[in-house]
């Protein structure tokens, strides 16, 4: 039976959007009431980074007997690595319909989509999505982690962050958790952890945040540029979360951010930071943000989640009471052979955080068992 793999367009809204109710579950835990209309509109059709051209989306589709039976989403991002900026893509949202797997389509829906960009990456990825992309010799980066900052214990998020760690002595492991927890909290109330800066809630990046983007964006190997127009698009015209926006200044100057965001009625008890950025010898203050963004949640949620793969902002939630938890090994198809020559060693330096790719995503507690 024949399957055509095609670029999608707006006419096949509708159409999509049933296959995400089909493919993704309409359950009270089933994730698709969380991919659209909202969400998905806020990705492919209000994006300003999207420019395929006419109608046309950054999706590819997999179809068969008139309907879709696969696709695969890109996130278009203006991607700068080492001295150049190519028209990247973040991948999202590549699933096969159950009944259709194992006969190759997944593998021509990638292979369709990285080559339509010049850089792919994915920061996070199900196993099955992994090994196709290992089928095209991507380029490792450096692994990044989930990091968690233990407010009191809460055995969901335990289990869910690290429970695949310890196995059958989940039990055990959670009450052993909470002891070491106890004590790192003890030892970081000795810390004098005094946020010294002037930090303020904003409603809209100016365009004063585009000078500091433009002074520190060379600090790393890899970015998105953080500027006005991506953080606006970013945080404030995604209205499936609310997002609070927090600016440090010294003198009328834009010296970092942090956003930061409660937890959505569906999920667990984290306080999530989506994203901060500063200089990167700015070391005070990331410090005075990271700090800010605990002070921000106080006792409202049981745990505070972020990620970075930043080296340097790294070792600074470490010090400042964060833990390892999970593991993402992001990987980067080029199919150019000149640019993978350009990109491949510059695999250890990169800024990605929670607003990188789509990882802001609902958190779903398993114990919510009422209509929300």
């Amino acid at each position: 039976m024949e399957t055509i793999i095609r670029q999608a367009t707006k006419d096949d809204t509708e159409a999509i959007w049933t296959f995400i109710k089909h493919a993704y579950g309409t359950g009270q835990q089933g994730t698709s009431r969380f991919k659209y209309p909202e969400r998905w509109i806020w990705q492919f059709l209000d994006n300003p980074f999207v420019n395929e051209g006419g109608n046309k989306l950054p999706i590819w589709l997999a179809i068969r007997n008139n309907s879709i039976v696969g696709q695969m989403c890109a996130l278009p991002a203006s991607m700068k690595i080492g001295d150049q900026t190519y028209n990247g893509s973040w991948g999202c949202d590549f699933i096969v319909s159950r009944e259709c797997r194992g006969q190759g389509i997944g593998h021509k829906l990638t292979e369709i989509y990285y080559k339509h960009f010049q850089v792919c990456v994915g920061i996070t990825m199900a196993g099955t999505t992994r090994r196709i992309w290992e089928k095209f010799n991507p380029v490792p980066l450096r692994p990044m982690h989930i990091f968690l900052y233990p407010i009191k214990l809460d055995k969901n998020i335990f289990h869910y962050f690290l429970g695949d760690k310890f196995g059958p002595l989940q039990n055990i492991s959670a009450k052993l958790g909470d002891v070491l927890f106890s004590i790192k909290r003890k030892f970081n109330r000795m810390l004098k952890n005094e946020v010294k800066s002037f930090i303020q809630e904003i409603f809209e990046f100016s365009t004063a945040i585009d000078s500091l983007s433009e002074n520190t964006y060379r600090d790393y190997n890899a970015i998105v540029k953080r500027e006005s127009k991506y953080l606006n698009w970013r945080f404030f015209c995604n209205k499936e979360f609310k997002y609070k926006v927090f600016v440090s200044k010294n003198n009328d100057q834009i010296k970092g951010y942090v956003v930061v965001r409660k937890p959505h009625p569906a999920e667990l008890s984290l306080g999530h930071i989506v994203d901060f950025y500063a200089a990167k010898n700015d070391v005070d203050t990331l410090k005075d943000l990271i700090l800010f963004a605990i002070r921000f949640f106080g006792k409202s949620v049981t745990t505070i989640k972020c990620s970075s793969s930043a080296i340097n902002i790294e070792k600074l939630l470490q010090k400042y009471g964060f833990i390892r938890a999970n593991r993402m090994k992001p990987l980067m198809l080029v199919s150019d052979l000149a640019i993978r020559e350009k990109v491949k060693n510059l695999t250890e330096d990169w800024f990605m955080t929670l607003a990188d790719q789509d990882l802001d995503q609902v958190v779903f507690n398993l114990d919510i068992n009422q209509p929300i």
